[in-house]
């Protein structure tokens, strides 16, 4: 049975012998990362590029496949959020971006919600669509103001 299947029946279970497996072979599989790794070193330019090229080919379909799976795992990872505290979230907002209250992400690529967060402590404040998310950002990084945006605003009327 494929893995896929395997996790998808009991992801807990799953998890469990997959951490019992790499601790039962934490130093052939430690080894083997590291030959990759030095084995990778010794290719050309070019060989390196197809490399990376097909890696990416294979992400980007995988995640077009299987969008639940890539959004649960990258809400665990980046944020230690679960996919049940984002429908929650997506909910508690009425289906819409926290600012400008659109039911739209963004376009093409962007299928849900951004995670805005401050980037000092980590704290969650909600979901915004990729434009505000974007300009939150740049506020808060200090690239741009409120200033800076309503006196442009107010030269080019």
């Amino acid at each position: 049975m494929p893995r896929k299947d395997l996790y998808s029946q009991n992801p807990e279970q799953y998890r469990k012998e997959m951490k019992e497996y790499y601790w039962a072979n934490r130093e052939s599989i430690l080894a083997n990362a590291k030959k990759r790794r030095e084995s990778e070193k010794l290719l050309s330019p070019e060989e390196r590029a197809i490399r990376t090229k097909k890696k990416t080919s294979y992400t980007k379909r995988y995640r077009e496949q299987n969008p639940a799976i890539y959004l649960d795992r990258h809400l665990k990872n980046k944020y230690g959020l679960t996919k049940e505290w984002y429908a929650r979230q997506i909910n508690k907002q009425g289906g819409t971006c926290a600012i400008c209250k659109t039911d739209k992400p963004g376009v093409k690529r962007w299928k849900w919600f951004a995670v805005d967060h401050c980037h000092k402590t980590g704290k969650v404040r909600g979901l915004l669509c990729n434009a505000c998310n974007l300009m939150i950002g740049n506020i808060e990084n200090g690239n741009i103001s409120t200033q800076m945006i309503s006196g442009y605003l107010q030269e080019t009327m």
